[in-house]
């Protein structure tokens, strides 16, 4: 798709490497007691020449807004000190060192000629431009395989994240038409209505949540007691909160506090955090405090033993058995009717099959995207074996197609995780 923020000129911005701030500087302070000042015109007429075109030379290297400094023309400055006049001899160590060191030049877009106004480095340019031709020509097909690789595994990716959106759409639509039956359905806070309820010890069924001897004061502790029918156990759901019968206040952490061992106790309901909990009515559960995230916990199953906040954890002295005295919620006149529960549950059955075709539809892209991976590291190493087999650098003349093959192979492996994701969200 069309990027709007951008336009065409990028097309035109030219790729050469330039040389950073200290390289700068570096080359000023060679070059400009060189090649700084006008050349004199008292000077015999060759070396007036040889001045006047070095001079210009040294202002498009370090003035042209056309050429800012490029690193490589720079690197040949510092090297040289100052422009060459003289180049190394066709054969010699030095003149494959140089023609070496202009492929490299090449490989990282200085597609430019180096700055050379003694015109001493032609045949080194003209020998590494024809070998780099040829290195490039040598390893086109390994790198178009690449590309193309490439170019599949990112469409790949992009279609997988499309699907993996709409999937989540799907889960997180069946999530809560699931809350709702939940929440309805026989058993639920819905359909117990203002019932009084019981929670019993989930590991000591024969006790039971209690209001410490019965007390309606605010303050007054929530203990663990043998279950006698009173209303100091029993108890009524308001929102998320749980109101004492005998006293009307809701089960409180004490000062709202958040630290392990913080008391819980009845206090007026105030709708707050600390008097807000998450439970389900359904099964064995754990009494959540919204607050602190922290678990309403007995320490033990000893009457009268007070109850406390603490890290949530598998212990049983934290799990409770809602059991309920009735399901006044029925008799609401805004309790569901049947025909709402069917379309309820079609709505989950219809979001869980829209789910699975998107999660067969990613699977299908990472299965591609893990295949173009493969594909691109046979490409490369057969891309490899031309280059050692030429004596050359392993993967300078894939160019961009070292960089697009760990794109490729950043593609598969986020689909992968994608893809598992998707497994667990559906």
């Amino acid at each position: 798709a069309a990027q709007f923020w951008k336009d065409e000129d990028g097309f035109y911005e030219d790729p050469t490497p330039q040389a950073d701030a200290e390289t700068v500087k570096a080359v000023k302070a060679l070059g400009t007691p060189l090649y700084g000042k006008d050349p004199d015109p008292t000077v015999p007429g060759q070396d007036w020449q040889q001045a006047t075109a070095e001079h210009a030379a040294w202002d498009d290297l370090v003035n042209w807004d056309m050429e800012p400094t490029g690193a490589d023309n720079a690197r040949l400055f510092l090297s040289s000190g100052g422009f060459a006049r003289t180049a190394p001899e066709p054969g010699s160590l030095e003149y494959r060192i140089a023609v070496e060191d202009l492929k490299t030049r090449f490989a990282a877009c200085g597609w430019r000629t180096p700055v050379d106004p003694n015109k001493v480095l032609g045949k080194e340019v003209a020998d590494a431009s024809a070998e780099w031709q040829q290195e490039i020509a040598a390893q086109a097909v390994q790198r178009n395989q690449i590309l193309t690789a490439n170019s599949d595994a990112t469409k790949a990716l992009a279609a997988g994240a499309k699907a993996l959106g709409e999937m989540l759409g799907q889960s997180w639509y069946a999530d809560h038409l699931t809350r709702w039956q939940d929440y309805w359905s026989a058993g639920g806070p819905g359909w117990i209505g203002d019932s009084p309820l019981v929670l019993h010890a989930h590991g000591s069924s024969a006790n039971c949540l209690d209001v410490e001897g019965g007390k309606k004061d605010n303050g007054t502790p929530v203990q663990i007691y043998t279950c006698n029918g009173s209303a100091a156990q029993q108890w009524q759901i308001r929102d998320g909160a749980l109101a004492n019968v005998a006293s009307g206040k809701c089960l409180d952490v004490k000062s709202a506090g958040t630290a392990d061992g913080t008391a819980i106790q009845i206090w007026t309901c105030n709708q707050s955090p600390a008097q807000n909990w998450t439970y389900t009515s359904h099964a064995t559960t754990s009494l959540v405090n919204a607050g602190s995230g922290k678990c309403l916990d007995l320490k033990a199953y000893t009457k009268g033993q007070n109850s406390r906040l603490l890290t949530c954890s598998t212990a049983g002295v934290q799990k409770f058995d809602i059991v309920p005295s009735g399901h006044k919620g029925t008799d609401s006149l805004e309790y569901p009717k049947t025909a709402q529960f069917n379309t309820a549950k079609k709505g989950v059955t219809d979001a869980q099959a829209a789910a699975k075709k998107q999660l067969d539809l990613l699977k299908a892209q990472a299965a591609a995207a893990k295949k173009d991976a493969t594909d691109t590291d046979t490409a490369e190493q057969a891309a490899y074996a031309v280059a050692d087999k030429a004596g050359a650098p392993r993967g300078r003349a894939l160019l961009v197609g070292q960089q697009k093959a760990q794109v490729t192979k950043a593609s598969a492996a986020a689909l992968d995780a994608m893809a598992k994701a998707g497994d667990t969200a559906y």
